[in-house]
């Protein structure tokens, strides 16, 4: 039905439903089981040929969780409601991954074999798009300033 460069794509809508289940996980098992809990999901991950993206993600989470854990500690004093917050943080770098996996087009048209209105999905390409475009023209006016010999100030 969908076509994909990834022949190990999954369907649009179970990519963005195991998402949420990942993320709503991440949130309740934070307190009691969470290490577990985020060992489980990550050989899940990687099991079902998602490790391309948990490892590009995975950096960023560590970075973002770390940062959370130290304005935590630092308002709190306690290191079991910093871990915890820090679990739920990585909750949601972790729940990017499945949804990461599928290209915008194929989740643009499942929502449109859905019936959903025009105007969502096409809010939802222009945001998901959005991000790497901005990135490469960030890119391409690098390298123009380089070779024109200007200082890099971007």
């Amino acid at each position: 039905m969908l076509q994909s460069k990834n022949d190990n794509a999954i369907y649009p809508l179970i990519a963005i439903a195991s998402s949420i289940v990942i993320f709503v996980g991440s949130l309740l098992t934070a307190t009691h089981h969470g290490y577990y809990y985020f060992l489980v999901i990550s050989l899940l991950l990687i099991a079902f040929k998602m490790w391309r993206q948990y490892l590009t993600i995975l950096p960023y989470g560590i970075i973002v969780s770390s940062i959370f854990f130290g304005i935590c500690y630092a308002i709190t004093k306690n290191v079991e409601y910093s871990i915890t917050g820090c679990l739920r943080i990585a909750g949601l770098c972790i729940a990017i991954v499945p949804s990461s996996s599928i290209p915008p087009v194929n989740l643009t048209r499942a929502l449109n074999q859905l019936k959903c209105p025009r105007a969502l999905c096409l809010g939802i390409l222009i945001t998901i798009k959005f991000f790497p475009m901005l990135n490469d023209e960030i890119k391409q006016i690098r390298m123009a300033m380089k070779t024109r010999g200007a200082t890099n100030s971007l």
